[in-house]
């Protein structure tokens, strides 16, 4: 599990160098935090309700279309029987994003994604077990402020615990 953290954050160093050193106000990079509910009743009885990270960079735009990539980390922890549950989920994705381009007045957006989703659970220190799933996601948000916005998505991870909606807010960079 620490391997898997050290390496989603060296990921984000990397993936945040390229930005540090442009100088227009939007650079198409993407923080934001916030909750994950698992839709499944016994997983989301036995892991909780996630908090989590996600980092996201614009890598091509057209006319109609804001081709995204991203990576996120959703930590869990629970009970079951009296025993301790950790688990995470990492969706890495790569969304096409329209509607910001159509109407700069309305500023909603809504977005399709496909990608892989990482999960991992131990209970009490015993490793249950990691799985990668072809995942997708289908997203919506809305921008307020110059670089603040919101979103609600869906994600189907392909498992029980690795499906379910999100709540992010974030700031844009």
């Amino acid at each position: 599990m620490l391997k898997k953290t050290v390496g989603l954050f060296i990921l984000i160093a990397v993936l945040a160098v390229p930005v540090v050193g442009q100088t227009d106000a939007d650079k198409g990079m993407n923080v934001s935090a916030g909750m994950f509910f698992v839709t499944d009743g016994d997983a989301s009885d036995v892991m909780g309700n996630g908090i989590g990270v996600t980092l996201d960079k614009k890598v091509r735009s057209t006319a109609s279309m804001d081709l995204h990539a991203s990576v996120g980390y959703y930590k869990f922890s629970g009970d079951y029987l009296g025993y301790d549950v950790d688990a995470s989920i990492i969706p890495l994705m790569v969304t096409g994003i329209y509607g910001k381009n159509a109407d700069k007045a309305t500023k909603t957006y809504y977005g399709l994604g496909v990608g892989l989703t990482m999960f991992d659970a131990n209970l009490e220190g015993y490793d249950l077990g990691n799985e990668t799933d072809f995942a997708y996601q289908l997203l919506g948000g809305v921008e307020f402020g110059k670089n603040m916005f919101a979103e609600a998505k869906y994600l189907s991870g392909g498992r029980n615990g690795n499906t379910g909606f999100g709540v992010n807010v974030g700031m844009k960079f």
